[in-house]
């Protein structure tokens, strides 16, 4: 691993994720290191400066400038929920930091959208939420741990519930085995709430894949009756 002093080291891998692209590596420096510091990427509002740092064609390390996009990108990958940016990113800035006006890191370098392999505009980067939950499971366990209550596929929704229109997720084609089945969750049953949040595609896959050990995932599921039960799973 090369700093940006360019010092190398003998980098050992601790973890990878390969859904995210992310890996945990350990080094052991002959200095002390300042770690940066994380932005919440949930509070990112279009329109916010970046700095999108990187080592683009190998030439060194880079900064360049722009805005937040949009957020929310599942681009490839719907499990991502991606940050757009207008920064340039080329090859070799994949794994670079995306940072903030403060200089706080808000994501992580993805991919780029582009015909030609170069920049066009439109970057992508790993919010830094997802970054630490996916860190944070890579340095316990060596790899992101999913929590799986069955298989089933969803569809978005528009529901009223206690008189106001909501999103929900309608259960289109489910296995019958596994905890959610087991629940006496049917096919054309509507989740909407997971975890006291408005059930979204984001929400559940983020929800099933970084439940901890011995943590709880509550559902509200309204049936073909129009009863609204909730549901607890134990992690």
């Amino acid at each position: 691993m090369q700093l940006s002093n360019g010092k190398i080291f003998q980098a050992k891998i601790i973890g990878l994720d390969k859904n995210t692209d992310i890996a945990i590596l350990k080094i052991t420096p002959d200095e002390d290191l300042e770690p940066i510091n994380f932005s919440n990427s949930d509070e990112l509002k279009i329109g916010d400066r970046v700095l999108a740092i990187g080592n683009p064609y190998g030439i060194g390390i880079s900064v360049s400038n722009g805005i937040i996009s949009a957020t929310g990108r599942d681009y490839g990958n719907p499990y991502l929920q991606l940050i757009q940016t207008d920064a340039a990113i080329n090859p070799g800035n994949s794994g670079g930091a995306l940072i903030n006006e403060n200089g706080n890191l808000i994501g992580i370098n993805s991919k780029i959208f582009s015909r030609t392999g170069a920049y066009q505009g439109i970057g992508f980067a790993i919010p830094s939420n997802l970054v630490v939950q996916t860190a944070t499971q890579l340095i316990k366990f060596g790899e992101v741990k999913s929590f799986w209550i069955g298989n089933f596929r969803v569809g978005k929704v528009r529901i009223k519930k206690n008189n106001n229109f909501i999103d929900g997720l309608r259960i289109i084609e489910m296995e019958n085995k596994g905890p959610l089945f087991e629940k006496g969750v049917k096919t054309n049953d509507i989740l909407v709430s997971i975890n006291n949040e408005n059930a979204s595609w984001a929400n559940l896959t983020s929800s099933l894949k970084f439940a901890t050990l011995g943590e709880s995932l509550s559902m509200e599921i309204i049936n073909q009756k129009g009863e609204l039960a909730k549901i607890n799973f134990e992690t």
